[in-house]
């Protein structure tokens, strides 16, 4: 009752701005929230990761398609000698599914202490072994639905889905083990590693604005190849961080009565 008498012309200058501190501070306690969110989460995980790699998956798709004809060439023409080591496992996954791991790989992985930059070898074993998981999973999925619609019963598909909230390489590799499935054969580490590296070179050609690869020095004075976040996809990743705690102020009731509504044309 004291607020419907409340004028907006009875407010003070010390009264506005004590709102405008306590609006400040509503938004500085959502930046910091968000923050702390983004902080505890690995950065494919959080929605400015998942915007930066959302731009960098499209234009890979196409090299993806690209580097898949030429493994396609290489395994056809039996004319061919040695064949590159890649070519086996390029062929086995969708180019979206490849690219969106590619991606989403250099994204889970923890770059080296104080620095943009990643270890290529990681970066390829960690390409390599979600690919094979993801293609072993497709090939498990299909068998279990033609099984489901030649018998009717339920599978241990239906049973994974029901039964798992993430879908991911862990629960997958886990619920595996549980039901004791023979896995398809796991592709030898030489021809991993190699894969592995392809994809990263076709990520580097597909954004060279955003990758690069470089031989750089260690800590213990030894030389190692890495992959290495831009300064402009740096910038872009602060600007799309900063962006998101902005997003989400604290929502608090105001100390001072708003403006009367006015009607305009």
């Amino acid at each position: 009752m004291v607020m419907a008498q409340y004028r907006h012309s009875d407010t003070t200058d010390a009264d506005r701005e004590a709102e405008i501190r306590w609006e400040l501070r509503a938004i500085e306690d959502g930046a910091r929230k968000a923050r702390e969110q983004m902080d505890s989460k690995s950065l494919s995980e959080t929605t400015p990761g998942r915007r930066l790699m959302k731009q960098a998956v499209v234009p890979l798709v196409s090299h993806i398609e690209k580097a898949q004809q030429e493994a396609a060439d290489y395994l056809i023409d039996k004319k061919i000698g040695r064949k590159p080591a890649w070519c086996v496992p390029m062929v086995t996954i969708e180019p979206d599914k490849l690219a969106v791991i590619v991606v989403t790989t250099i994204f889970n992985s923890t770059p080296k202490e104080f620095t943009p930059h990643y270890p290529i070898a990681r970066i390829a074993l960690g390409i390599h072994h979600a690919t094979y998981t993801q293609v072993d999973y497709d090939q498990w999925e299909q068998e279990q639905r033609e099984l489901r619609k030649e018998t009717g019963q339920v599978t241990d598909l239906d049973n994974y889905l029901r039964h798992t909230k993430r879908i991911d390489k862990s629960s997958f590799d886990r619920f595996t083990w549980k039901i004791k499935r023979a896995r398809m054969e796991k592709w030898p580490y030489e021809i991993g590693i190699h894969f592995g590296v392809k994809c990263v070179d076709l990520l580097v050609a597909a954004n060279p604005n955003w990758f690069e690869v470089r031989t750089n020095r260690t800590r213990n004075a030894r030389h190692e190849t890495q992959l290495m976040l831009s300064q402009e996809c740096r910038d872009l990743l602060v600007d799309l961080m900063e962006q998101e705690e902005l997003r989400k102020p604290r929502m608090l009731p105001m100390i001072q009565p708003p403006k009367p509504w006015r009607k305009t044309q």
